[in-house]
């Protein structure tokens, strides 16, 4: 059985709801059927927090006697949206944090950490998943000792090893997997096409510290490099694609990113995040990312942090709330040719560099989807294109 194919919804499970039938009547049931998944819940948040819909306002509180929910506005942290917004959080489609991306969220009050505590808390409760509790999380390799973190796999490794790792610490180092002229003759196609970017092809742009700009993100990368295409034909690349037994599946759609020194607007170096920070967990999870090191990466240069173990773990985002016991980060140091890998729900980053920049491809992997779910998807990445609209009064 996969370790990795965590899903667990289908687009039949999807239903529309009201935050009124939510908290009057789905919520009570599961506080009753379900306290033992928030029993760590205090160590999270010790403020409570008010939704307001169409549909009314309630109040989520945790005390002595565990989480409570009641009818109305109390103090604390506070929010506003709308019932379709909040059918579609309950659903799994879209997380709180990101309609905040999107400001279909009016934060009334308060913090949007305390919001993102009572957003894991009510996952928890709906998904039927514990929340963690400091040392829930132990990493072990297949003999049942300490796992060590810091392993790296070279191209003759053994394939049940490398499923292993990933399954249990959630990323892979892999050694020496791609050949360093490739990668140079990739750096230059790099250079090349961000040089050729303007600010309206889709490029994604940074401002510097002297207030200068540049390209940071070129997408659909292998259209402009041949060198990247014979990568994605390489049985190298090909043998990191298949480490697992799950069919993961990829398309030719890569990322070419460069990370700049002195970024301070735009997006480039990402805080702590999931890759599935904006909802679809248990459609679509764990998803690989795949890295491809065109050149290597150490202290100051941004190189990919981790928090091992976390794809395993029901946590409020630690971007608010720092990491918990039992969860440590560990930054891989690469050469240029090494591969990383990671899962969709493990939380990483990539620190701002401070010595030298970084290159970088990120090549997505997918479990084979349903049919109907490629529908759900393509509405909800619509959807997300409707900037800030709330109804009137919410």
């Amino acid at each position: 059985m996969s370790k990795l194919d965590i899903r667990f919804r289908t687009s039949a499970d999807i239903r529309p709801r009201t935050a009124a039938s939510f908290f009057h009547d789905e919520l009570p049931v599961l506080l009753a059927g379900r306290s033992d998944m928030v029993e760590s819940a205090h160590l999270y948040t010790a403020e409570s927090l008010t939704v307001t819909t169409e549909s009314g306002s309630w109040t989520l509180s945790c005390g002595e006697v565990g989480v409570q929910v009641s009818a109305g506005r109390s103090g604390g942290t506070s929010v506003n949206l709308s019932d379709n917004d909040f059918s579609d959080f309950l659903n799994d489609l879209t997380t709180v944090e990101m309609l905040f991306n999107v400001e279909r969220v009016v934060l009334a009050s308060g913090t949007r950490g305390t919001t993102n505590c009572w957003e894991t808390i009510l996952r928890s409760l709906i998904d039927g998943i514990p929340l963690y509790s400091p040392g829930a999380v132990v990493l072990r390799n297949p003999d049942g000792g300490a796992l060590d973190l810091g392993t790296s796999f070279g191209p003759a490794a053994e394939r049940s090893d490398m499923q292993d790792f990933l399954a249990e610490a959630g990323y892979l180092h892999l050694s020496g997997w791609l050949d360093a002229d490739l990668m140079a003759e990739i750096a230059e196609d790099m250079d090349r096409e961000f040089a050729k970017c303007t600010s309206t092809d889709g490029s994604w742009w940074v401002t510097l510290a002297d207030g200068s700009q540049l390209p940071a993100r070129v997408l659909d990368f292998a259209a402009k490099s041949d060198a990247v295409r014979r990568l994605l034909a390489s049985d190298a690349f090909n043998h990191a694609v298949q480490v697992t037994d799950d069919g993961y599946q990829h398309a030719s759609a890569v990322e070419a990113l460069q990370k700049p020194i002195g970024v301070v607007t735009g997006v480039s170096d990402i805080p702590w995040h999931r890759d599935c920070d904006g909802g679809m967990h248990s459609f679509v999870c764990s998803s690989l990312t795949i890295g491809i090191q065109v050149t290597g990466a150490g202290p100051g240069s941004a190189q990919l942090g981790v928090i091992p173990g976390s794809h395993r773990a029901l946590i409020p985002n630690i971007r608010y709330h720092g990491v918990r016991g039992g969860l440590e980060p560990q930054f891989l140091t690469t050469a240029a040719g090494d591969v990383t890998v990671h899962a969709s729900c493990l939380f990483h980053t990539a620190l701002p560099p401070t010595e030298y920049e970084r290159k970088v491809l990120y090549i997505p992997l997918s479990l084979p989807k349903e049919p109907a779910l490629e529908a759900v998807l393509s509405d909800m990445a619509k959807r997300r294109q409707n900037v800030g609209a709330r109804p009137a009064g919410v």
